[in-house]
């Protein structure tokens, strides 16, 4: 079924039995925009909607859905009314299939309208809040840069048709340094973003777009997936953001300093070797016929 052929088969039925968009939709209890969308390609009429459709137009359901006549008719005369509805199933599932991702779109649509209007507001009232009582503008600024980079994140995962977690994944890059920027400037402490902050935010980032990135690839394998995870975050990330703080700080790094983080990469890297070793099992184990390997 082409979306872009069945509408302007619908606008010229209608045409056909000279009917203006307004008249259509009136039948059919639906607005005249409806109407527009359909015979536009921007939208698909309600799988209860068709049959009613053909009946005005005077072709079967399956010739909507076909955005042609099955069985071509000489003159510009629509073909008579039908009252059994021959319907393709082929054609209804990929048609409620269609239609479950228009309504999908427009839900998200409302959603990121939503989200949008809810942090306007709060924006608008922390920063009207922080004036009337203290006549500037300071941890009001707080709100709007973290409301700010929330949205940017937001945005890829509502409004995107494909890589919303890529989209997500920039937009968090993009907008943490002006983020943390922005504390930087607020707070009393100076200079730290650069030499301090931005190190411990790219070793994490890192892993976050190489579990991003690897994610399709692991297909259904959820715990070879985890086992991954735990070995970026639980032991590369917490090994090296450790030995960086005491570098940079000058700290002596004794074993009895250490031994909590290396604890902590110890049990996660155990963790990650079991994960996988169970997963390889499961893999490998009879199957339902009973038989061994």
């Amino acid at each position: 079924m082409d979306i872009k052929n069945s509408g302007a088969f619908i606008a010229e039925l209608r045409r056909q039995n000279h009917m203006t968009q307004k008249e259509l939709a009136a039948k059919l209890n639906v607005t005249d925009k409806a109407v527009s969308k359909w015979e536009r390609g921007a939208g698909y009429p309600e799988i209860t909607t068709v049959p009613l459709l053909a009946k005005e137009l005077g072709v079967s359901a399956n010739e909507i859905l076909l955005g042609k006549r099955e069985n071509a008719a000489p003159g510009p005369e629509p073909l008579p009314e039908r009252t059994t509805e021959n319907v393709n199933l082929s054609d209804t599932v990929e048609y409620v299939e269609g239609l479950r991702r228009q309504k999908a779109a427009r839900a998200k649509n409302i959603a990121f309208l939503s989200i949008t209007a809810a942090f306007l507001i709060a924006a608008f009232v922390c920063c009207l809040c922080n004036y009337v009582a203290d006549g500037r503008f300071d941890w009001s600024l707080y709100v709007v840069g973290s409301e700010a980079a929330a949205w940017l994140i937001a945005a890829p995962i509502l409004k995107f048709r494909r890589n919303r977690a890529v989209g997500a994944m920039g937009a968090l890059t993009v907008s943490l340094i002006p983020l943390l920027l922005l504390v930087e400037f607020l707070c009393p402490a100076k200079n730290w973003v650069i030499p301090f902050a931005l190190p411990i935010a790219a070793i994490s980032l890192a892993s976050l777009w190489v579990t991003v990135l690897l994610f399709p690839r692991f297909g259904g394998k959820r715990l070879s997936f985890l086992a991954l995870v735990l070995f970026l975050f639980g032991v590369v990330d917490n090994v090296a953001i450790h030995s960086f703080v005491n570098r940079y700080l000058a700290l002596p790094g004794t074993a009895a300093q250490n031994l909590p983080t290396f604890l902590v990469a110890a049990s996660c890297g155990a963790a990650a070797v079991l994960l996988l070793c169970f997963a390889a099992w499961r893999r490998e184990k009879p199957g339902a016929d009973g038989r061994g390997r």
